[in-house]
């Protein structure tokens, strides 16, 4: 915490849960192989490390948000019956249930709203909900939520094969060629009820501790591709701003990922970036609501993204407006390469 109050840091955004697989923070003895690090009924506790994490960084002037999953919280204590999100396998066609938990369950959406609810009983500055509050274009088949929308849309049934078009590529796999216009009513029906659920989650946290800004993750597409963003992840910025507001929109502008996915140069995925600050800002012309996620480490190879590469994307962001940047994941390489950047410019 000296150190990151050292190089400026201003806020840090803390991840307080654990699944299985992921490195834990052993500063404290671990009590669950998965679950959270703070008290609550609704999941195991692996240890009380939030509260400590808050104490050290107010004491030195950092602000400390707490990042929390939510449907992919498969360690919630919600009971055997809880129902998962099924998605669509258009090689097989079969319907098959997914790892995370769906939305439309009314119990797993009271478990979420308890486990929300306590963890803004901690002295934290903020909440930062993980970009899973998703549904891809292929997800939910699950029969609670193929009930609900076939009875608000009267119909008898809901299938995969008449929400897309697909077609054999060259190499003989079945890809996507289009949707159809029922699609894009249940895209619409799945992000407004999607939005509806981010609603109450925020209204939990500021009934609880009103001071408490809320962010949300969004994926880079909701501003460079809007239309694309509602059909992958059945979300639009604009649905969530009119229905459930969140303080804070943190963008997902991770520079050599969309790179890679969008088969970009660099000099055309910082343009592309810029692009989006420039699309924020029409929509939402307050900076203080937009925080831009820079990559810190390639994905596919875990080693750290060059500093200046960084730097790059930094300036591509402040470039446009005043909006706030946040380094994701921190590694320790990044406040040596801070530093000794300063270093320069101080001798300069």
């Amino acid at each position: 915490m000296d150190t990151l109050k050292d190089a400026g840091v201003k806020v840090v955004y803390l991840r307080v849960f654990q699944k299985l697989g992921d490195h834990f923070f052993d500063v404290l003895p671990p009590r669950a192989k998965e679950g959270v690090y703070f008290k609550t009924k609704f999941a195991p506790m692996v240890s009380n490390f939030l509260p400590l994490v808050c104490r050290l960084a107010h004491h030195r002037g950092i602000k400390v948000y707490a990042w929390m999953t939510t449907l992919s919280s498969t360690f919630l204590r919600c009971g055997k019956r809880c129902h998962h999100i099924y998605k669509y396998i258009p090689e097989t066609r079969a319907v098959v249930r997914a790892s995370r938990l769906s939305p439309f369950d009314p119990v797993v959406s009271r478990c979420l709203l308890g486990i929300f609810g306590d963890l803004a009983r901690n002295p934290i500055d903020g909440v930062l909900i993980q970009d899973d509050l998703i549904l891809h274009y292929n997800e939910d088949f699950s029969p609670i939520a193929v009930r609900r929308f076939s009875r608000r849309e009267g119909r008898k049934r809901l299938s995969p094969r008449d929400l897309c078009k697909f077609e054999r590529n060259k190499k003989g796999r079945l890809a996507l060629k289009g949707y159809t216009p029922l699609f894009w009513e249940w895209s619409d029906w799945k992000d407004r009820y999607l939005a509806d659920l981010l609603k109450k989650l925020i209204m939990v946290v500021k009934e609880t501790r009103p001071a408490v800004k809320v962010a949300v993750d969004i994926n880079y597409e909701a501003l460079s591709a809007p239309r694309s963003g509602l059909a992958w992840f059945s979300r639009s910025v604009q649905t969530m701003e009119t229905v459930a507001r969140p303080d804070i929109y943190a963008v997902m502008s991770y520079q050599k990922q969309m790179q890679r996915e969008l088969r970009l140069s660099m000099v055309e995925a910082l343009e592309r970036i810029r692009g989006m600050v420039r699309s924020a800002m029409a929509f939402i012309p307050d900076p203080n609501r937009w925080v831009f996620k820079i990559q810190t480490i390639d994905w596919r190879t875990r080693k750290p993204v060059e500093w200046r590469q960084i730097m790059e994307t930094a300036r591509a962001v402040s470039s446009v407006a005043p909006v706030r940047a946040c380094l994701m994941p921190f590694i320790p390489p990044l406040l040596e390469q801070y530093a000794l950047a300063r270093s320069k410019l101080s001798k300069n």
